[in-house]
C-alpha cells in the first residue's frame, strides 16, 4: 500500500466524517447521541475518532486497489451501515440503547457518511495520489 495514498485517504475521510457528523449528529439528529448529563462534548476525541474511521477506510481501499467512484461509495456505505448496526446492537445488549428507531436512523446516517467518505477517498487519491502499489 502506498503511504501517500493512505494519508490522503485518511485526511479526506476524516474531514468528511467531521463535517457530516456535525451536520447529522450536531444539528439534524442531535438526540441520537446525547452528551451525558454533566459532561461536555470533547472535540479532541471526536477528531481522533474521525481520523481513525478515515484511516480504516483508507486502509481497506488501499488493499482493494483501484475501483470506481461508485464502487468506493457503495463499499464504504455498506461498511458504515454494518458498523453502526453492530455497535448499536452491542449497546442494546448492555442496556445503553433501547430505542430501535434511533438504531435505524443511526444506521442510515452511517451509510450516507461512509458513502461520501469513500467517494472522497476515491476521488482525492485518484487526483493527488500515486499508484496503489
Amino acid at each position: 500500500m502506498n503511504v501517500k495514498n493512505f494519508i490522503i485517504g485518511t485526511v479526506a475521510a476524516a474531514i468528511v466524517y467531521f463535517f457530516l457528523g456535525w451536520l447529522f449528529y450536531g444539528i439534524l439528529f442531535k438526540d441520537i447521541w446525547p452528551v451525558a448529563e454533566g459532561a461536555t462534548f470533547n472535540i479532541g476525541y471526536n477528531t481522533l475518532g474521525c481520523l481513525f474511521s478515515g484511516a480504516a477506510l483508507a486502509y481497506v481501499f488501499g488493499k482493494f486497489g483501484n475501483m470506481s467512484l461508485q464502487s468506493a461509495a457503495t463499499t464504504a456505505g455498506i461498511m458504515g451501515l454494518l458498523g453502526a448496526i453492530s455497535m448499536r446492537l452491542f449497546m442494546m445488549a448492555s442496556g445503553n440503547c433501547t430505542n430501535m428507531a434511533t438504531m435505524i436512523t443511526d444506521a442510515g446516517v452511517s451509510l450516507v457518511m461512509g458513502a461520501v467518505a469513500g467517494a472522497a477517498i476515491n476521488f482525492l487519491v485518484g487526483k493527488f495520489g500515486g499508484s496503489n502499489e
